[in-house]
């Protein structure tokens, strides 16, 4: 079964895997300073979030999701990222990411 949970300072290693193979996906090139950046924000900014997606205590997938201001409402979120590692795709992975994003958005962050 797929956990979820928010990622914490000792996911920084197996959160750039994931990180790094999106952005070949999508062709995108970053350096290394993007990746450290991207990381303190992800675990030191109130709006900006990142959830991890564990099978048997691996991180096999990520999503990085931002609270902001509407035009209707106050607090709305947005999915910015989502990856799930190619072996484990069509396990539920990406569900459960999507279905914790929703609870977040429910409870206000």
């Amino acid at each position: 079964m797929v956990e979820i949970d928010f990622l914490t300072g000792s996911d920084r290693a197996p959160w750039e895997a994931p990180a790094r193979g999106k952005d070949a996906y999508f062709e995108v090139e970053r350096g290394d300073d993007a990746y450290e950046r991207t990381w303190r924000r992800l675990l030191d900014d109130d709006r900006t979030h990142g959830i991890a997606a564990r099978l048997n205590g691996d991180l096999v997938g990520i999503a990085h999701y931002v609270f902001h201001a509407g035009v209707w409402h106050a607090g709305r979120c947005h999915l910015a990222d989502l990856f799930v590692d190619a072996d484990v795709r069509r396990r539920g992975g990406g569900r459960e990411v999507g279905r914790s994003r929703q609870v977040r958005r429910t409870v206000g962050g």
